[in-house]
């Protein structure tokens, strides 16, 4: 499934490519994923005022469970941390029809046998 991720930002006094970095984090602690806008050369240009920070995953592959996502709005060089939000959003992913039962995400394998 596909899932899009959308933060809003309010910047107070302007920035010059700021960076998002997020972490997806499962209940137990263990960290998944930390995707930034650094990762793929996203740059902001200067912010002022209002923005809205957008990810999409178009094949989310989490198992079961409970997840958090965290943020952390820093400078173009990941050096000053601007804002952050520990908690920004929980969620749960329900069972669907992959039967794994252990990690925390699915490869989706192709299982066979040759004889």
């Amino acid at each position: 499934d596909a899932v899009e991720f959308r933060f809003g930002v309010t910047v107070h006094e302007a920035v010059d490519d700021a960076q998002v970095c997020l972490s997806i984090t499962h209940s137990n602690g263990t960290l998944v994923s930390g995707p930034g806008t650094r990762d793929v050369g996203l740059r902001s240009g200067r912010l002022e005022g209002d923005a809205c920070f957008r990810m999409r995953i178009d094949d989310i592959k989490l198992l079961p469970g409970t997840y958090e996502v965290a943020l952390t709005l820093r400078d173009s060089e990941l050096l000053q941390v601007f804002d952050s939000v520990s908690s920004a959003l929980r969620f749960d992913v329900l069972p669907g029809s992959d039967n794994e039962l252990s990690g925390l995400v699915t490869l989706r394998p192709e299982w066979s046998i040759e004889r």
